[in-house]
């Protein structure tokens, strides 16, 4: 989705690993290209968000929060899951 988006727009996606599951990064990257972060005991990202696991946190151009699509509830799999996904992104890119 990441390089089907940035053909027309200026978008980022990143992930960013939970705190305590470093070990995980190589496993989690491998074969990917978005950029990936990791928390840190000090940040502790996930806890300050309230993440779900697989949660997808779409900010709006001014970094505020907009949507909340937990992927495992929502299987990008599925096709329309997938355009309903991308659809959120285009919709707040083009406001």
């Amino acid at each position: 989705m990441q390089k089907e988006l940035e053909l027309d727009y200026s978008l980022q996606i990143i992930g960013i690993n939970q705190f305590g599951f470093e070990e995980s990064n190589a496993i989690i990257t491998d074969g990917r290209d978005i950029g990936w972060l990791q928390s840190t005991e000090d940040v502790n990202a996930w806890d300050l968000w309230d993440v779900e696991y697989r949660d997808v946190y779409i900010l709006d151009q001014d970094h505020k929060l907009q949507v909340v699509f937990n992927l495992t509830e929502n299987d990008i799999t599925n096709p329309n899951t997938y355009e309903s996904l991308k659809d959120i992104f285009i919709q707040l890119l083009e406001e």
